[in-house]
């Protein structure tokens, strides 16, 4: 397979004035960006006469400071970006990009205090696409800070992170492709409890056990006769497979500080945060765990397809869901110019850089345990999961991260979980200008075995 490439979007709220910015100072708060004519001198009344030149300006001062910082990074922490020399899409995604409209912003529908006297407007900040290194995913954690201490913003429940992944500009390998379908169709809940509940089950990106065509016999025997993609039943020997193979986390060394129970419980203590406008989708209906498609079952009718249509068609109901696969879409007529990768689009908005960075190794780490793991590794993890979804055995995020070889992103998601972060940014009326800081070198330094994940068991 091609070194694996990602790029992440980020969506926030920038706000500016056009009156005297003084009055706005908070010297725990980013400053206002000022667009006021006290303060540009320079602006002639006609710039102030368009709501195009006022965007045209704050995308050119957030591009003009995202510029400066990288020129600021040592070489350490700068990515490389992806070769795509003669690919007509990606061979624009070489460069930081700022855009407006671009972003599923909805406004309030009653006015802030906070907000009196200050305009906004959504901007999304995408990267380029770059190898998945070290120096790439610091590159991305020092512009999401550098925004968040430059800019005055917010990043309501409706803003969103995605994060793209792929293999340059190449389309990714048919079985690998199948195992990464396969491992988020499975891994879909657990990944989940990384993020809000205001994500999981919203009108744009909805879970996927809800809005796949899988385990649907109607959608299947389409798939087959309608649009002639070929979908084989198959006799993989499971039982075999999770007998043998030997989970990663049993191997690991991590410090629990929270239980198997306790994501589940922070979740369902979320449910009763007054959502206001961003309530989910699905009114009078019970967040409930969803009990069908059967996890086993649809990735084993994952495994059996021949084509990446008949993947794409069968986990994609439409271009709406947690992840999109629309790129190898045999039904790929919405998008003008579709990039080929596949999109996250879970998390919530997000300037912490450092859980920015977390998360895009996170989503690249799904596909590099899809390249290299043995076959009986990835069916255990989906045996595990299916397992726990049945069966509700003791199976959450912090084991699944670990079983991928993510014990340091299982230590920033324990850490975020702890201090109440995964709930508490998208409900700030503004953020801290600070770079959130992290606990350092527990998930390589701790010696204490979590004895708990030693309870991995195959029936």
């Amino acid at each position: 397979m091609d070194p694996l490439t990602f790029s992440v979007e980020l969506e926030a709220v920038y706000f500016f004035t056009l009156g005297p910015v003084d009055i706005y100072n908070d010297p725990h708060l980013a400053p206002v960006v000022d667009m006021s004519p006290q303060g540009n001198p320079d602006f002639t009344m006609h710039d102030y006469g368009r709501w195009d030149d006022t965007k045209a300006e704050m995308i050119r001062r957030v591009s003009c400071a995202i510029e400066n910082c990288l020129c600021g990074l040592p070489q350490s922490c700068r990515g490389e970006v992806a070769s795509l020399e003669g690919d007509p899409v990606l061979s624009r995604y070489q460069d930081w990009k700022v855009e407006t409209n671009k972003a599923t912003v909805i406004r309030d529908p009653e006015p802030r205090p906070e907000y009196e006297g200050l305009w906004k407007l959504d901007l999304e900040v995408q990267s380029p696409m770059m190898y998945a290194t070290e120096g790439s995913f610091k590159e991305v954690e020092a512009v999401a800070n550098m925004l968040r201490a430059s800019f005055r913003a917010a990043v309501p429940p409706c803003c969103e992170m995605r994060v793209l992944v792929g293999a340059g500009s190449n389309l990714v390998p048919f079985p690998i492709f199948i195992r990464i379908a396969a491992i988020c169709w499975a891994v879909d809940r657990f990944l989940q409890q990384m993020h809000p509940i205001s994500r999981h089950y919203n009108r744009w990106h909805g879970a996927r056990r809800q809005t796949a065509r899988l385990d649907q016999a109607e959608a299947v025997e389409e798939a087959e006769q309608v649009k002639a993609i070929p979908v084989e039943k198959q006799d993989i020997p499971i039982l075999e497979y999770v007998n043998r193979a030997r989970p990663k986390r049993l191997s690991t060394e991590f410090k629990r500080t929270l239980s198997r129970n306790d994501f589940n419980l922070i979740l369902f203590q979320e449910r009763n945060i007054c959502l206001g406008p961003y309530r989910p989708y699905l009114p009078g209906r019970p967040l409930t765990r969803i009990d069908r498609p059967n996890i086993l079952q649809g990735a084993i009718q994952l495994f059996g397809c021949r084509s990446y249509g008949a993947v794409a068609y069968l986990i994609n109901h439409n271009s709406l869901g947690v992840y999109n696969f629309n790129y190898y879409s045999d039904e790929n007529t919405e998008y003008k110019d579709p990039k080929a990768t596949v999109e996250f689009c879970t998390a919530a908005g997000s300037l912490d850089g450092h859980w920015v960075s977390t998360h895009a190794r996170i989503c690249t780490g799904i596909a590099q345990f899809a390249a290299s793991a043995a076959e009986e590794n990835v069916w255990r993890m989906i045996y595990e999961c299916h397992d726990a979804d049945m069966e509700g055995t003791e199976y959450d995020l912090i084991d699944l991260l670990l079983d991928l070889g993510l014990a340091k992103e299982a230590e920033t998601v324990q850490y975020r979980f702890k201090m109440n972060r995964n709930t508490g940014e998208p409900f700030r009326t503004f953020l801290s200008s600070d770079a959130i800081t992290y606990e350092d070198g527990v998930a390589d330094g701790n010696h204490e075995t979590d004895r708990a994940t030693h309870s991995g068991r195959a029936r």
